[in-house]
């Protein structure tokens, strides 16, 4: 009585952390099914929350030309904001709207030929 064993407390302060990790990862990857656009390959955090970010703008009427965007020479009907140097979101212009297409790197970007952006 009234012994307290440290290493076995500590052991379960760890499995505890590990399983607060497991389900935060889970509910973290859960978010990428509602995404309108595939951000999973993303390397980090911090871009995926800035690309969800120029979504949300670009849905709720923000200029385009405020997050640095630009439409294509090729396709005016084409947006492309970049997200970071290596990452653009491009967009199609629907009636007044423009919506997601998808997310390229910056060498997918390139290498696209005009017109094979659909």
């Amino acid at each position: 009585m009234g012994q307290f064993c440290h290493t076995c407390h500590n052991e379960k302060k760890v499995q505890i952390s590990k399983e607060k990790e497991r389900q935060e990862k889970y509910a973290w990857n859960a978010l990428f099914s509602k995404d309108v656009v595939d951000l999973s390959k993303l390397p980090n955090r911090k871009l995926v929350l800035k690309a969800r970010d120029i979504l949300e703008k670009i849905a709720s009427g923000w200029p385009y030309q405020q997050l640095k965007g630009k439409q294509l020479n090729h396709d005016r009907q084409i947006l492309s904001i970049p997200v970071n140097q290596d990452y653009r979101l491009l967009f199609k212009r629907r009636q007044q709207h423009w919506l997601p297409i998808k997310l390229l790197s910056h060498e997918e970007y390139n290498t696209k030929k005009p017109g094979a952006i659909k």
